[in-house]
């Protein structure tokens, strides 16, 4: 089988009439779609048997990530997991941020980068790159942050790189949200994930700090 042929093109309208673009790249062995939208991925599939099999959930139609509460396939931060009292000391100083689950945040807050349009930088044969930048004082966070995915067909793995830039001291915490089945998406056995099940945590990762610089 030669390799998968690339194909651009709109995939929905957000409810404000703003488009929303997919890319579906890859090589004989992995095919893959994602979306602008929340830099989510939308399918991963695997070639078996003569034919293709996916191994994440998705949706059909915009609609469904649109209402979707569990951020399938999306890239979720600034700070991904739990934020304990929505707040967090960064060199002597307290952040306090938005609430969105009771009295903490959950995946960078409910405007996270999660519900944002990225910029596409490239779409080619074998990656999907974008682009997003966060202000200053989004969701409480501290710092203008530039942040950008990168997603890459290698044989049969794919590769998903991050880097994030920043002009002051700030935290951040990208992980990308798909929820896998490795028996097939039609297949009827529940999915696997891990992400969610985590504590509360008002620390942060000094391996996840930005000083004025990136990571």
């Amino acid at each position: 089988m030669s390799a998968v042929d690339i194909a651009s093109d709109i995939f929905g309208y957000l409810a404000g009439g703003q488009p929303v673009h997919q890319h579906t790249f890859g090589t004989s062995q992995l095919r893959v779609t994602a979306l602008n939208y929340g830099a989510l991925l939308k399918d991963i599939s695997f070639f078996t048997g003569g034919t293709w099999r996916s191994m994440i959930l998705g949706f059909d139609e915009l609609g469904g990530y649109e209402t979707d509460r569990a951020m399938v396939g999306r890239v979720v931060g600034r700070y991904a997991n739990r934020i304990g009292g929505a707040r967090f000391t960064l060199d002597g100083r307290e952040h306090r941020l938005t609430p969105n689950e009771g009295v903490n945040q959950l995946h960078g807050g409910a405007n996270g980068l999660s519900n944002k349009l990225w910029n596409v930088v490239c779409a080619e044969q074998d990656a999907f790159e974008l682009t997003l930048t966060s202000p200053a004082g989004e969701e409480g966070y501290p710092g203008n942050v530039e942040v950008t995915v990168r997603y890459e067909v290698d044989g049969a793995s794919l590769k998903v790189a991050y880097h994030a830039t920043t002009d002051q001291p700030s935290v951040i915490n990208l992980t990308q949200h798909a929820y896998f089945n490795l028996s097939g998406s039609a297949s009827g056995k529940g999915a696997s994930h891990a992400g969610d099940n985590w504590r509360a945590r008002s620390g942060m990762d000094p391996a996840r700090t930005l000083s004025g610089s990136s990571l």
